[in-house]
């Protein structure tokens, strides 16, 4: 009994650590238990133990929670799904089946991992993203990026004298696909000599589209 008592003390701890806000539901979808860190979106206190979950109010806008549970428990997979709650954090919602000791299915668990800095940071890249593509439009440039085996993987050309290089012509190829030898050998070892030493090289080349 002390040992299982200690090892309870040790799972609390464990989840109260990770700050994941976690629900234990079970068969019924009544409540279990649950971790304090929950408590950020769910209305919950010790009394509230054994009421269903449809029941609890929460801040998670346009998500029906109860619908998600009754899917793992039905297919017994795995769900996580983005959810932003009212005050306008962002949480990645993780709903698995609860597995006893002997792999009976007892219910399922609920986990809420606050992903507001992530979705954030999404939102300030796909700004500059599109920032840097309207400010393109209205430059005479050519802009690519390749992997790290220098096959074409984007291209932007706003060259109306390099009509060739486009995404349909260049995507998955390299240099060499593209350029005439001569010219395709010097880019490349130009690129290869800023994958090893990581610096900026800033170098004028003339290229000959295609062996013409």
């Amino acid at each position: 009994m002390e040992e299982l008592t200690r090892l309870n003390g040790d799972l609390n701890n464990f989840l109260i650590s990770t700050e994941i806000g976690s629900i234990f539901l079970d068969l019924q979808f009544r409540i279990r238990r649950f971790t304090p860190n929950v408590k950020k979106i769910f209305n919950l206190i010790h009394s509230d133990t054994g009421r269903p979950l449809s029941d609890i109010v929460h801040l998670i806008a346009e998500a029906d929670l109860l619908k998600y549970a009754k899917r793992v428990m039905e297919r017994l997979e795995r769900q996580e799904v983005e959810v932003r709650a009212k005050n306008g954090d962002w949480y990645m919602m993780r709903i698995v089946p609860y597995r006893t000791i002997d792999n009976r299915i007892d219910g399922v668990v609920m986990t809420f991992m606050e992903i507001s800095r992530l979705k954030n940071a999404e939102s300030a890249l796909l700004g500059n993203d599109l920032r840097f593509q309207v400010a393109l439009r209205h430059m005479p440039v050519v802009v690519s990026s390749q992997d790290l085996s220098l096959r074409y993987t984007w291209v932007f050309n706003a060259l109306q004298t390099l009509t060739d290089f486009s995404a349909d012509n260049v995507l998955g190829r390299l240099d060499s696909d593209i350029f005439n030898p001569r010219d395709a050998a010097r880019l490349t070892r130009i690129k290869e000599s800023v994958l090893q030493t990581e610096e900026a090289v800033r170098e004028s080349i003339v290229l000959t589209q295609f062996g013409q």
